[in-house]
């Protein structure tokens, strides 16, 4: 699906998102948290550290660094990570990303004159003249969005089984979440009081 320059302007109207796009939606922002957890392991995999010391060192870098990071990181392991790297995050996976990104953190002007949502992606603050301005705006129709759902819900699994995160991911405790420790204590419970016999 690769993207489309239009060569027309468009008029803005209301967007209305139905029910099925909003769940393709959330499940499109959903699918790149899956991904990004599944970088920590990789990047294990590729430095040979545990996850509290992948945590520490990825810290808080997005999505699109910590790809670059174990980008270089698999040149430096050999050919075969290369590739498998390549293969991995290639251009499909740009283009879901930056669906991804326009959906996670654009802000929704409403719908073209084709039906398709226009998301404001960036405004040049240098470009006003009068009330006009320069726009960054990415379009794509519900069912363009909805498409790609089954497209995004296959990067996981390709993560593991072409970067071979499978053992990886079996070093990875399974922790029981237990209460909050500010949280109020249990009382005990009250045993209703029993009538006396009747004689």
């Amino acid at each position: 699906m690769a993207k489309d320059y239009s060569n027309k302007g468009s008029k803005i109207s209301k967007a209305t998102i139905d029910d099925a796009t909003h769940k393709a939606i959330g499940q499109i922002i959903r699918c790149v948290a899956d991904v990004e957890n599944l970088l920590t392991f990789y990047f294990m995999s590729l430095t040979n550290t545990n996850e509290s010391q992948a945590l520490a060192i990825l810290g808080v870098m997005n999505i699109g660094a910590k790809i670059e990071k174990c980008a270089a990181l698999a040149v430096l392991k050999g050919e075969k990570y290369k590739v498998a790297h390549d293969t991995t995050f290639n251009q499909t996976w740009r283009d879901f990303l930056f669906l991804r990104n326009v959906l996670a953190h654009s802000r929704l002007l409403g719908m073209t004159h084709e039906g398709a949502l226009a998301f404001l992606v960036a405004k040049d603050p240098l470009s006003n003249i009068g009330n006009a301005g320069l726009y960054n705006v990415a379009c794509y129709s519900p069912k363009g969005i909805r498409q790609w759902v089954p497209i995004g819900l296959q990067f996981p699994p390709a993560m593991r089984r072409n970067l071979q995160l499978q053992p990886w991911l079996e070093t990875s405790p399974r922790r029981e979440l237990g209460p909050h420790p500010k949280a109020p204590k249990k009382r005990p419970s009250k045993k209703a009081k029993q009538p006396p016999p009747q004689s």
